[in-house]
């Protein structure tokens, strides 16, 4: 089995407001266009990423966050989390 290794490759590009007031659907709005490639980030298709959240609560972060990471290329995404919002 392979070592991974871990690196930065997604940004918060606008500064959105707490989610912890929204519903799904504003919290989707909320997060539109909030993440982005890292500059110079290249993503390989056949490697494993990993998204890592504190909170899952509707997944809106987490979905807006794969939709870049998807749009850029990578075709394996996992998904952790610490607690269950």
């Amino acid at each position: 089995m392979g070592r991974g290794r871990v690196e930065e490759s997604l940004r918060r590009d606008l500064d959105t407001r707490s989610q912890t007031e929204f519903d799904r659907k504003t919290r989707q709005a909320n997060l539109k266009n909030a993440f982005a490639l890292v500059p110079g980030a290249r993503l390989t298709p056949h490697l494993k990423y990993v998204l890592v959240d504190d909170v899952f609560t509707t997944g809106s972060t987490l979905n807006s966050c794969a939709r870049v990471l998807r749009r850029a290329g990578a075709l394996n995404l996992d998904v952790v989390t610490f607690a269950h919002g």
